[in-house]
């Protein structure tokens, strides 16, 4: 039996021209989803709006007839008090094929949806979903305020050829996963935004997930936005190929310590691109036993920045072992970390090769480590033709650049520093092996004016080579000229005696260091004094590898071959 309040609202209406037709008021008893999609039919063909009334006995109405919805209508309840509920299987509520009939071809408009109202499942195993846009046909311009969509096996499931998709406001509580966008989507996802939206999970893991691989392909969605989100035991994964990701003030958090041994964001990109942007993000852990292996995961090649990064441990310990862990070679640029409290190491590299970029941030222990190589550049391609640029400076401190070598046992580093000591003047410090933050810092050598100086105590070799091969640009005095006055770049002499045997000619080859480059100049004398008239005269026929010395039998001769 209809209301008065009713009655009189329709007769309100059919006074004004136009509006007979564009709003219904569904209230009643039998299965609201069949008043539903009735109420809906006799609508215009331009759309129009659905109101759901509140049961006078605060109940929710009870549906098993889905809900779809192919104009552009507005189905709206009175606030979280109007209730409904799904006991049939699959989806609760569909839109699709959303167009007014006068939109311009190619060109729909928006501002179809839900507002103010409750849609609950059976339960978050139930296997049911409660909203599916798109697939038949495009759901283009779908926006929805003030709703809460729980207790369903899929909170939202979005289908081909969706875009400027908008949620604020809004609730997906307790369902089996919130949000899935499969991976074979390849059609829409333009736009889609997810504004002030709290995601409570039933489950963990896969709470959303984006580009889900389902049929081993890459869906379009390129343009997908969080703004001041809630992520409650709720798992965001964006998987490869997912585009141009946006967080904006996202909020963490594992209440309950339901988390596992998952990561609160999983980010992957293995063979398509993915790019993310996550500014301002807040992480909290809940969780204790065990601690979450990590808050951010990147794996693959993606492209991600981070700016004003924070994480606490609600237990007041640092015991999760990293805020970020990267896999792969990501693109990761980390800017103006906020200090970060939760754990145990700041960044750490798993494996690959990833480009990092870090600047800034307020936490003094911001390291990275990593146990494989890493590369540094200011830019993003690989050419390395350009060299990394670090500029410290300012006013009343004294610049440094620090660093930690662990020494491979224990926790044993060499603590290294740079620092500027005075003007013109780089000094290079060493704190020896100590645990971190121990031991005294020793400049033992430094750079003043382009010079090299060392102050080790007197006595000490300031210089120490294992090799004894002579540097190409290094020359020791006395120095070796021509005529001309031009230095002589590396010479070296080669010298020995050799006594002639009974053919009267030795062969005396030059080893390693000996040799020279080019043909050397070379002298012969005899090693006695004692002149013999009869001696043969001495000559040599020398090369870069050896000399050979012609001259009298049994009588010993003396070389000396210069050159370079």
């Amino acid at each position: 039996m209809k209301s008065l309040r009713f009655v009189t609202f329709t007769f309100f209406l059919l006074l004004i021209p136009g509006f007979a037709n564009s709003q219904t008021i569904v209230s009643g008893n039998g299965d609201i989803g069949a008043q539903i999609n009735a109420a809906a039919a006799a609508l215009p063909a331009s759309g129009g709006q659905l109101r759901l009334q509140t049961l006078a006995n605060g109940g929710c109405y009870s549906f098993s007839v889905p809900i779809v919805i192919t104009k552009a209508i507005i189905m709206e309840g009175e606030g979280p008090s109007t209730c409904l509920k799904f006991a049939g299987s699959g989806a609760a509520i569909s839109f699709y094929g959303n167009n007014p009939s006068y939109a311009p071809p190619n060109s729909p408009l928006d501002g179809f949806g839900l507002r103010d109202l409750v849609l609950l499942g059976a339960g978050p195993t139930s296997g049911q979903t409660g909203l599916v846009l798109g697939g038949t046909s495009n759901s283009v311009g779908f926006y929805a305020v003030g709703v809460t969509i729980g207790n369903f096996g899929l909170g939202l499931k979005f289908n081909r050829g969706v875009w400027n998709f908008k949620i604020e406001h809004s609730i997906f509580g307790y369902n089996g996963q919130s949000v899935l966008w499969p991976s074979d989507l390849n059609f829409g996802g333009e736009n889609l935004e997810f504004d002030s939206v709290t995601f409570v999970g039933a489950t963990f893991a896969d709470s959303l997930h984006f580009n889900q691989d389902i049929g081993g392909s890459f869906s379009n969605m390129n343009s997908l936005t969080f703004v001041s989100c809630n992520f409650d035991n709720a798992q965001l994964v964006i998987d490869n190929g997912s585009g141009s990701v946006r967080m904006y003030s996202p909020h963490f958090e594992n209440p309950g310590g339901l988390s596992g041994d998952q990561p609160f964001v999983r980010i992957l990109a293995y063979t398509v691109a993915t790019d993310v942007i996550m500014d301002g993000p807040d992480f909290y852990n809940d969780q204790s036993n065990p601690y979450p292996p990590s808050f951010i995961e990147i794996d693959g090649g993606p492209t991600v920045v981070i700016s004003q990064m924070r994480s606490v441990n609600l237990d007041g310990s640092a015991n999760v072992p990293t805020n970020l862990l990267i896999a792969g070679d990501a693109n990761v640029t980390l800017l103006g970390d906020a200090p970060l409290r939760a754990t145990q190491q700041q960044y750490i590299v798993a494996s690959g090769n990833p480009h990092l970029w870090v600047m800034g941030g307020q936490d003094s222990s911001n390291k990275i480590v990593s146990q494989t190589p890493m590369l540094y550049t200011q830019t993003y391609d690989y050419s390395n033709s350009q060299s990394p640029v670090v500029q410290i400076g300012g006013t009343d401190y004294q610049p440094t650049i620090g660093f930690d070598l662990w020494t491979g046992t224990g926790s044993s580093y060499f603590g290294m520093e740079i620092k500027e000591t005075g003007p013109n003047e780089l000094d290079f410090c060493s704190n020896g092996s100590a645990a971190l933050g121990a031991g005294n810092y020793i400049c033992n050598a430094g750079i003043v004016n382009g010079v090299f100086k060392s102050t080790v105590p007197d006595g000490t070799a300031p210089l120490q080579v294992s090799s004894h091969t002579p540097p190409g640009n290094l020359n020791a005095w006395p120095a070796t000229f021509a005529p001309s006055g031009a230095q002589i770049q590396n010479p070296h002499i080669t010298t020995a005696k050799v006594i002639l045997p009974a053919s009267g000619h030795a062969l005396v080859p030059f080893q390693q260091s000996a040799q020279f480059t080019q043909t050397p100049a070379c002298t012969v004398s005899y090693q006695t004094g004692t002149p013999f008239p009869t001696l043969v005269a001495l000559s040599s026929n020398p090369s870069p590898v050896d000399i050979t010395i012609f001259g009298q039998p049994y009588i010993g001769v003396y070389f000396v071959c210069v050159g370079n």
